[in-house]
């Protein structure tokens, strides 16, 4: 019996583990269920797709994706200052923490906050990933037409 391959327009499921260059983990199925996606429709990242492609049933395989192919550069222009007084937690900030709020509008934002200064907080907007070199150790588990 032939295995089948993954090609544009195949649905399949993935086992992955994704990490920075230097090891350290910031996702992985293990312990869950794969990820599922079609090729070509553009839920993953091009870079992670176009590794899928052409793989078979049971394939491993372990690749570099690079920040252009993945959550793209990080925008100067997606850092943006906002007054310190209009943080509730203004002294439990800290560089780094990830916090979330809702627009006026209703719409929900994720930032990281990148500076505190004496009067201001600069928030970065970027994609937690963006301008990362993404290492992923992947396995195909099954393809459907």
């Amino acid at each position: 019996m032939d295995k089948k391959i993954a090609a544009k327009g195949s649905t399949v499921s993935i086992h992955y583990t994704g990490t920075f260059p230097d090891g350290m983990v910031f996702d992985s199925s293990e312990g869950r269920s794969p990820i599922t996606f079609t090729i070509g429709e553009g839920t993953v990242i091009h870079g992670f797709e176009s590794n899928v492609t052409g793989m078979a049933v049971g394939q491993e395989k372990e690749f570099d994706v690079s920040p252009e192919a993945g959550y793209g550069a990080k925008k100067q222009e997606l850092i943006k200052e906002f007054p310190k007084e209009k943080f509730p937690d203004k002294d439990k900030l800290k560089v780094g923490q990830v916090i979330g709020f809702t627009s006026p509008e209703g719409t929900t934002y994720r930032a990281v906050v990148s500076s505190i200064g004496s009067s201001t907080v600069a928030l970065d907007f970027n994609h937690l990933l963006a301008g990362k070199t993404l290492h992923f150790k992947i396995k195909l588990v099954d393809v459907r037409e």
